[in-house]
């Protein structure tokens, strides 16, 4: 994707190609490396700044590291607080964490594992109405009225959380389980 962007080592303003490039980046001390798009100038060769290309760079080296680590996307942490039409300030206080921590989780930010473990247990509506019962009263009559037509809906089809498990692999060289187990319902 061609583009007209300033080059600071012509120091004029100059057409860019976008080219495939092997990058490596240590988030967490894990150094990961992907091949991601650059952004380049057409006179020079050089590299230039394109914060909206970075950004999407950055986001998929978090990504997999996510994946290295067994963590939850962005995009799951949404499903699942959607699940329950809760708000991200909701679905945070509901879990005990900061009003702003589920927004940040779901913007990009890494979770750490305990957060991201209960998270992960609210995949289960069995899990969730243990949690309910005793934090049902953090959220608004709105909220609650909501999820008890939930919690009732899944009761009168009788539905269940099943937790069905796959084999365990262990990498020793990424030093990490994966393919442990996803969610079903009966």
């Amino acid at each position: 994707m061609k583009g007209t962007f300033y080059c600071p080592n012509c120091e004029a303003l100059q057409e860019t190609n976008i080219i495939e490039k092997e990058q490596t980046y240590c988030v967490k001390g894990i150094s990961i490396t992907l091949t991601a798009p650059v952004r380049v100038c057409c006179a020079c060769g050089e590299e230039i700044i394109d914060t909206d290309l970075d950004n999407k760079t950055l986001n998929r080296f978090y990504n997999e590291y996510r994946r290295k680590k067994g963590l939850l996307l962005p995009d799951e942490i949404k499903n699942i607080r959607n699940r329950y039409n809760l708000s991200q300030a909701s679905f945070s206080r509901f879990l005990g964490f900061g009003e702003k921590t589920i927004t940040r989780y779901e913007n990009g930010a890494i979770q750490d594992l305990c957060h991201d473990n209960i998270i992960r247990l609210m995949k289960s509506i069995d899990a969730f109405i243990i949690l309910w019962k005793e934090r049902r009263n953090l959220l608004t009559l709105k909220e609650q009225r909501r999820i008890e037509e939930k919690i009732k809906a899944y009761n009168k089809f009788n539905i269940t959380s099943v937790y069905i498990t796959t084999p365990v692999y262990y990498s020793e060289s990424s030093n990490y389980y994966s393919n442990i187990g996803e969610l079903k319902y009966a």
